[in-house]
């Protein structure tokens, strides 16, 4: 278990790691995401309306699931109404603890699953563990809440590329568990 957890940790440094290099490096961070026309007055729109932080639905009839026309602006966003600053070291913590958890877990489930023999196996599980998560949420906000396809082809691409990454360094620690001893019947003794 000790290797396991080892293997999780440095997994999700690993992880964390990949994931900087792709929103702050890459282009992937910024994939299809665009800015606003006139952003200042749609600013002090929200400004003037918008009072508690939250995720909010436009129109109002889109958050109780009602039919709408197809007439004018329907969207999502998420409003933080007095300003927040991007990459606080309690995000950074939060994200690099978040996928520290998440390797741990891969790890666990890599030995529980049997180990798997050979380097490479052990690597595709845990990229093909990256699918999961673009499958789950970053593929459901496309289809429910109209998230660019560019985007979701993003996320897809950091999680497996991701997972693959951080696939290496467990796959590497963990390795394959040991043979147990054979035991010697008492007949060929």
């Amino acid at each position: 278990m000790k290797r396991v957890l080892l293997a999780g940790l440095l997994g999700g440094l690993a992880l964390f790691a990949w994931e900087s290099v792709a929103h702050l490096v890459l282009p992937l961070g910024q994939a299809g995401l665009k800015t606003i026309d006139n952003e200042q007055a749609v600013v002090g729109a929200l400004r003037d309306n918008v009072r508690q932080p939250g995720l909010y639905f436009f129109p109002a009839s889109a958050a109780s699931g009602a039919s709408q026309a197809a007439s004018g602006p329907t969207g999502i966003m998420a409003v933080q109404p007095n300003g927040a600053t991007a990459l606080m070291p309690s995000q950074l913590l939060t994200q690099l603890g978040a996928d520290m958890v998440a390797m741990i877990l891969a790890g666990i489930l890599l030995v529980q699953a049997g180990g798997m023999p050979g380097f490479g196996k052990r690597v595709a599980f845990f990229t093909v563990m990256g699918i999961l998560p673009g499958l789950r949420t970053d593929l459901s906000y496309w289809n429910w809440y109209a998230f660019p396809a560019t985007y979701t082809a993003a996320q897809f691409t950091v999680n497996i590329v991701g997972f693959c990454v951080a696939g290496m360094v467990l796959a590497k620690l963990i390795g394959t568990p040991a043979a147990a001893p054979r035991q010697v019947s008492r007949a060929a003794a």
